[in-house]
């Protein structure tokens, strides 16, 4: 199932492409551009493999605007989608004709910043749920000893 953004709600993520999508993006363009395959086509075949529709569409746009001549950081930068890290590696990829190499560096940044995102959200989210918890088991805990108490009150 393809998640799209942006979505009409606020979202923890921010107004770009959620950060697994550019990882896929970044991890699939890099490494089909160091296999020699051709930027239109490596742009066609990323397109797909996002799994997000609003991401695919700009990609795709970019393929259209890249067989007219335009840069691909000049099409990425007319897409909301792309977050000011991967277009300025897009813009040095280019200026250095290491695409490859720099989407590498793309997709290795995403693959420690998802993981270290994912521990502090938890981190935020932990305390709230031993509160919860710890709750839960009180209200249990005085549902069981009220009556037993008013029980035992009642015997005298």
């Amino acid at each position: 199932m393809a998640r799209d953004f942006p979505s009409s709600s606020v979202s923890l993520s921010s107004r770009y492409c959620p950060r697994t999508e550019m990882l896929r993006f970044s991890q699939t363009f890099s490494t089909l551009f160091s296999a020699g395959i051709p930027v239109l086509q490596n742009l066609k075949l990323c397109a797909g493999t996002v799994g997000n529709k609003v991401l695919e569409k700009a990609i795709s746009e970019t393929g259209s605007e890249v067989e007219e001549g335009v840069t691909i950081s000049d099409s990425f930068r007319k897409h909301e989608v792309f977050p000011p890290m991967v277009l300025r590696m897009v813009s040095v990829g280019e200026k250095t004709g290491d695409m490859g190499n720099a989407l590498d560096n793309v997709s290795t940044y995403y693959n420690e910043e998802i993981p270290r995102r994912l521990k502090r959200l938890f981190a935020l989210f932990e305390p709230a749920m031993i509160i919860f918890l710890v709750s839960v088991v009180g209200f249990t805990a005085l549902a069981i000893f009220l009556p037993i108490l008013s029980l035992m009150g009642g015997i005298k």
